[in-house]
């Protein structure tokens, strides 16, 4: 009699093997990103479909059934996670490579009315957040700014008002306490960009956002 292991992992690999090379995936028209998201689907259809299965089979008395079945919902639950951490991997890398999230159009960014140039770099909007190249906005603003490398830091210092910002912390300090950030600053393609509206609003200054115009405007 072959052992309830074995049974375990040839049902599951055959199982595992058929939501695989589902001919709804296998289709040549499909473009990657789609069957990416195909494929996590099916796996996450499958683990769920498993997963009960092998419930009602513990119910009805059939224990072996169950932990089978359930074996294969495990298996199939992590390579759905594995399936959605390497898109998100691969997203991440194609977001990077293009300096950020896409955008229709450049984004204009006022401060008392009057445009800022960007000289090596634009703002980018990432996610919800409007972010700049560190220099420009602030020293418009009448804000030293300085690069700390060692440190990956930005210092950014007008009157007696000082911002400490370190590269890809959630955590920033203002006149050195502890502010929490939901948009760190970030370097893209060699780059130092800031979270426009934490920088601005930390020096006093008021931040509108114009989504129509895709134009921020900085009033200090």
């Amino acid at each position: 009699m072959i052992k309830l292991k074995t049974c375990t992992t040839l049902m599951v690999t055959a199982v595992m093997a058929v939501a695989i090379s589902s001919p709804v995936m296998a289709q040549d028209t499909t473009s990657k990103a789609q069957k990416r998201q195909q494929d996590k689907n099916n796996m996450r259809n499958l683990g769920t479909g498993l997963g009960a299965a092998g419930a009602a089979a513990v119910l009805k008395g059939k224990t072996g059934t169950g932990l089978v079945l359930g074996a294969g919902a495990a298996l199939a639950a992590k390579k759905y996670d594995d399936q959605r951490k390497a898109q998100q991997r691969s997203e991440a890398a194609a977001r990077n490579a293009r300096g950020g999230y896409p955008t229709a159009r450049a984004i204009e960014v006022l401060v008392n009315k009057e445009p800022v140039h960007f000289t090596d770099s634009r703002a980018t909007m990432i996610g919800s957040r409007v972010y700049v190249p560190v220099r420009g906005v602030l020293e418009r603003m009448g804000a030293g700014v300085r690069w700390d490398a060692a440190t990956r830091t930005v210092v950014a210092t007008k009157g007696d008002r000082d911002v400490v910002l370190p590269i890809n912390s959630y955590t920033a300090k203002v006149d050195n306490k502890a502010v929490a950030l939901d948009a760190p600053a970030r370097i893209i393609n060699g780059r130092t960009m800031v979270p426009l509206r934490f920088l601005s609003e930390a020096f006093g200054a008021n931040v509108a956002w114009d989504a129509a115009d895709r134009q921020v405007n900085i009033s200090s």
